[in-house]
């Protein structure tokens, strides 16, 4: 009499997106492009920054950044600094840009936002996902995916600040 042996294959059980389990680097692509696309940097001091696209060089918006917390299903965000390209010229996008305009001669101003503007989005549990033998926490963040890239912002925080 054979015997039949039955493996049951459980999915790793997501865990809650707290505060700690965020902290970290969170791009909405599971990639690096010529740049970073849309990403969270969250720091374990409640602190965060968020920098649109470095692919999108038509964009004014660069960056906000302020202080963070989950909250059950809620990440809360009070932004206290954004940062934006005033002036230049709008030109035809060469090289490694994803936009089809570039802003040549505008200039990185920082506005304090004062008081911080209050924003929530809605944040799923983290779980672990593969793709192409690499396996990354994802999570969604306004219903937007997001692929960690590093535990500690700080190792990356250079490439985001061109420091």
């Amino acid at each position: 009499m054979k015997k039949i042996l039955i493996i049951l294959f459980l999915p790793v059980l997501a865990y809650s997106a707290g505060n700690d389990s965020l902290v970290g680097v969170w791009q909405d692509m599971n990639i690096v492009g010529s740049g970073w696309s849309n990403s969270y940097l969250f720091f374990n001091d409640g602190s965060f920054k968020f920098f649109f696209s470095q692919m999108d060089c038509s964009k004014r918006m660069v960056s906000y950044s302020g202080k963070w917390q989950v909250s059950g299903e809620a990440l809360l965000l009070a932004v206290g600094e954004r940062v934006i390209v005033e002036g230049g010229i709008m030109v035809k996008s060469t090289g490694s840009c994803a936009s089809d305009s570039t802003i040549e001669g505008g200039i990185e101003r920082k506005i304090e936002v004062s008081p911080p503007e209050q924003i929530e989005y809605a944040v799923s549990r983290i779980y672990k996902e593969s793709d192409n033998d690499i396996q990354r926490d994802v999570v969604y963040i306004d219903m937007v995916k997001f692929w960690k890239f590093s535990d500690d912002p700080n190792d990356l925080l250079n490439q985001f600040e061109g420091k």
